[in-house]
């Protein structure tokens, strides 16, 4: 996948999936398939009362992990009854996680037991020192990470503004690039930030939200002073607006970004 050290060589893959790729994106393995492969043929030999149980744990957790529909190479190719939507009409509450490749977690886990187990048992057979040796580099070769990536601890001119104006409402930054920035910005202006964003959105706020973004949308100016109480507003654009309740003021401008304050004309005694 794109964690993946090497992941440039499979791109053509990983980049195609239709979830996020973190979410998508999870892999056991060759030299991990080897092993439980391996393993299974000299099962007789093993004699691990337990193997039975992890191989059924992770074909368990596999089937599972596919999803309500069957998915290859990105491309829906089975909509019919699936393992995890029977689990789901047995269990109700399962359609709250979301995900269910997270699942995998317990394939992996089960591969990593039967995985120790056939080294165990590939260090006693001839030559089986060597073959251990090429499956561990194997191993460590398809799981080495790339690197984390590094954002720059710099804020933009703008957030420092926001920072020194007067903190008594909120602020709805459209300026920043991303939501996650938004988040970030706001931890240096210290005010209160419009929409944000959390993982999981209940649905009375996803109501709340769109009532509010109709009013932006409609530059109800006097609505977001008054019901949202918001006092800033960060845009690239240009305000131009004339309301006998409430004024939109210019007081911060740079080459990109403009910072708008909302004021009801009835504190400026107009």
């Amino acid at each position: 996948g794109e964690s993946w050290r090497f992941s440039s060589l499979t791109e053509g893959y990983w980049s195609k999936l239709p979830l996020g790729l973190s979410e998508a994106s999870v892999y056991l393995g060759f030299g991990t398939l080897i092993l439980l492969g391996y393993l299974w043929s000299k099962r007789k030999d093993a004699a691990q009362h337990s193997m039975s149980l992890w191989y059924f744990l992770a074909g368990f957790f596999f089937l599972m992990a596919l999803g309500p529909v069957l998915r290859v190479n990105g491309n829906v190719v089975y909509e019919g009854l699936m393992p995890y939507a029977l689990l789901e009409n047995v269990l109700p509450f399962l359609k709250l996680s979301g995900v269910p490749a997270r699942m995998v977690v317990m394939v992996t886990l089960s591969a990593s037991v039967l995985g120790a187990m056939a080294i165990n048992v590939l260090l006693k057979a001839p030559r089986g020192k060597v073959f251990a040796t090429l499956i561990v580099a194997l191993l460590i070769f398809e799981s080495l990470p790339t690197s984390l990536p590094a954002t720059p601890t710099t804020m933009p001119d703008y957030v420092t503004a926001l920072a020194n104006l007067p903190n008594d409402g909120g602020v709805l930054d459209e300026a920043a690039p991303t939501k996650y920035f938004q988040l970030y910005y706001q931890t240096a202006y210290r005010k209160p930030l419009v929409f944000g964003y959390v993982a999981r959105t209940p649905s009375g706020v996803v109501e709340k939200e769109t009532e509010l973004r109709r009013a932006i949308n409609r530059r109800n100016y006097a609505a977001l002073w008054d019901t949202y109480h918001i006092r800033y507003i960060v845009t690239k654009d240009v305000i131009e607006y004339d309301d006998p309740l409430v004024s939109v003021n210019l007081v911060y401008q740079d080459s990109d970004v403009n910072i708008y304050r909302l004021e009801c004309k009835c504190d400026t005694g107009e």
